[in-house]
């Protein structure tokens, strides 16, 4: 268990309150093709904090000129086009053995992918 002090204040993004990261930048075009990837040191300042159903309704907005929701937007319609080429990618490798399924996680893997523990949301 992380400690309090860690996980609400030292770790967490607080609005309007820098904090120093490690940022991964992608670029990627409309069709979620990955253009380019930057690694630096950074500084994030939050501009505002959403809770998942607060994200959600943001998501579901339609023609809101709102720049923060028009990029939550674009990241949720990216994001569907990389879980469905994921899933994908699944079920080739699941046609094949357990092999060509740890194949296929390993170059995901190799090409950058995040893998993580566990989702608080789901879509």
């Amino acid at each position: 268990m992380i400690p309090p002090r860690l996980s609400e204040d030292l770790c967490s993004l607080h609005p309007h309150v820098d904090r120093l990261a490690f940022s991964a930048l992608f670029t990627m075009d409309e069709r979620a093709n990955l253009l380019s990837t930057t690694f630096a040191k950074s500084v994030i300042r939050s501009a505002g904090a959403l809770s998942y159903a607060d994200a959600q309704e943001r998501l579901e907005r339609e023609g809101c000129p709102e720049p923060r929701t028009a990029a939550l937007q674009t990241l949720g319609r990216l994001a569907v086009l990389l879980k469905g080429r994921r899933a994908a990618s699944l079920s080739s490798s699941a046609c094949g053995s357990a092999s060509s399924h740890l194949l296929a996680v390993n170059r995901r893997a190799a090409n950058g992918a995040l893998f993580l523990a566990s989702s608080e949301a789901t879509p």
